[in-house]
């Protein structure tokens, strides 16, 4: 019988992973760094805009969007996932743009509402 050249990647006993997915231990403190300075920027964010109410929500939701894509990415280990799962998150990510993109004029509106303006 003939042997067959396969393209399956070769295994090392050692860690049962194949070399060309060789995995990385996250820097777990480098991104409790980043972390750390988001929620510092968070506090202050409404002290630094306190009359934009636009740039105050955006603001927000851009950095609290930034924190759950880190700490899904490293402290959940969905860096290292395969491509359909990232494609399966970003259907539901997408709708929450939407819906957030959607209520943002209401959102201002009522902002407008709770601080009257003054003659």
């Amino acid at each position: 019988m003939s042997e067959q050249a396969t393209n399956a990647p070769v295994v090392s006993a050692s860690d049962g992973h194949a070399p060309e997915q060789e995995h990385h231990d996250p820097p777990y403190y480098k991104i409790l760094g980043v972390l750390t300075a988001l929620t510092a920027v968070e506090l202050f964010w409404p002290v630094w805009f306190p009359q934009a109410p636009i740039m105050l929500i955006l603001g927000l939701s851009v950095m609290a969007g930034a924190k759950a894509l880190l700490v899904a990415m490293y402290y959940m280990h969905l860096k290292f996932e395969s491509k359909v799962l990232w494609f399966v998150m970003a259907f539901p990510v997408i709708l929450a743009i939407i819906m957030v993109a959607g209520f943002l004029p209401d959102a201002v509106g009522y902002h407008d509402v709770l601080r009257p303006q003054l003659p």
